[in-house]
């Protein structure tokens, strides 16, 4: 994308979260946790790819932050920290890698803690987005309203 392209649809700044979970499940301080049978399977390049994903958006001139094996609350509160800290003319990207899981109220990503919770469900960090904007986020197209 051209620098300029940004510039013309108001975008402020450019910021992009990028995070992977790479193994799943409680950890009571051992270096290699057993992972449990019934347990989420490891991504064992998620990390590697969250690291790619943060240096190709700060080629395009993004504001990065990267972090790997979050358990659930924190990578919820990190997504939350980028929204907050994020003003109606910026471009954000929150990019994770790991699993999820759908339950009756919504999907939810899966912290490396094994655990998915009120912070990790993705419809409630896309209402963080819509309730942080004073006017509407940035999607390459007017809505109309009446």
């Amino acid at each position: 994308m051209a620098e300029g392209a940004a510039e013309e649809r108001g975008v402020e700044r450019r910021r992009a979260l990028c995070l992977g979970v790479t193994s799943f499940g409680a950890s009571d301080g051992d270096a290699e946790p057993e992972p449990a049978l019934d347990g989420w399977s490891p991504l064992p390049y998620a990390a590697a790819r969250a690291e790619e994903v943060q240096s190709r958006l700060a080629e395009f001139g993004y504001e990065t932050e990267v972090a790997a094996d979050l358990p659930a609350r924190e990578l919820g509160a990190r997504v939350r920290r980028l929204v907050d800290t994020s003003g109606d003319g910026d471009a954000v990207v929150a990019h994770l890698l790991s699993h999820g899981e759908r339950a009756t109220t919504g999907l939810y990503a899966i912290g490396a803690d094994g655990e998915r919770n009120d912070l990790t469900k993705i419809d409630t960090w896309l209402g963080w987005v819509a309730d942080s904007r004073t006017s509407s986020p940035h999607t390459g197209r007017k809505l109309r309203t009446t």
